[in-house]
């Protein structure tokens, strides 16, 4: 038996009155049924034709509803578990970056929706950091680089998401490309930046490798090493906001 204190009946009316082809059958058993009200007086015939008809195809309804909530309840543990293996494979790749080219910092930030233009109501773009992996004794920034206007930095993002990415070697010395007040927020004193796009080639976010205790050289063999690594990280994305 189910508990029906567990479910949402308002819910379940809604499903049902959502599905034209439960309409119309309702309506085939309903309908009739009324009409007999206005020929019959024998209440026990009426509550006889409700027990046989109406009663059992309810219960049917309601039942299937019910599964339908309890799958569904299912499928989004099924996309927590998604979320956590694939985060997983993410901060995996970020690891063997830090490891690989003696970083000191690795994230990834995405682009996303959030509030809205005045007076037209459009979306502003925005970008965050949703994954990040640090060096030992060096601090995260994840929490200082949330929802930043893309328009805030339209010159570095429009070099960031060229094939090669963005490099700077030296943020005193070189242009940064505006980039310095997030190179500040980490003390990172070299970056490279590589762009990261969906399968269609939408861009979905960019990967950034801090150096912050000292100043890093990254050669063209090292630049390929990264690209290929972004690549298998954009993937990681794509599966899992396709999968959504």
């Amino acid at each position: 038996m189910y508990s029906f204190k567990t479910y949402n009946f308002n819910l379940i009316r809604k499903q049902i009155m959502d599905n034209p082809i439960l309409n119309i059958f309702l309506a085939l058993i309903i309908a009739p049924s009324l009409l007999l009200f206005d020929y019959l007086t024998d209440y026990d015939i009426i509550t006889g034709i409700l027990t046989v008809f109406i009663a059992p195809l309810l219960i049917i309804i309601v039942n299937y509803y019910i599964e339908r909530i309890k799958k569904n309840k299912k499928s989004k543990k099924d996309k927590l578990d998604d979320l956590l293996t694939n985060s997983d494979l993410i901060h995996t790749e970020l690891n063997s970056i830090l490891d690989e080219f003696n970083a000191d910092r690795v994230w990834i930030a995405q682009f996303h929706n959030g509030a809205y233009y005045y007076p037209s109501n459009k979306s502003i773009k925005k970008f965050s950091i949703f994954y990040e992996e640090s060096a030992h004794s060096v601090s995260k920034i994840s929490s200082f680089i949330q929802g930043i206007p893309c328009s805030l930095y339209s010159r570095a993002l429009a070099n960031i998401l060229t094939d090669d990415g963005l490099y700077i070697e030296d943020y005193k010395e070189n242009d940064n490309y505006g980039l310095g007040s997030i190179g500040d927020t980490g003390g990172a004193k070299s970056s490279t930046y590589f762009p990261l796009y969906s399968f269609d080639q939408k861009p979905i976010g960019f990967l950034c490798v801090d150096w912050v205790k000292k100043k890093a050289k990254v050669d063209t063999d090292d630049t390929e090493l990264l690209k290929n690594k972004s690549y298998r990280i954009a993937g990681y994305l794509t599966n899992y906001l396709d999968n959504l």
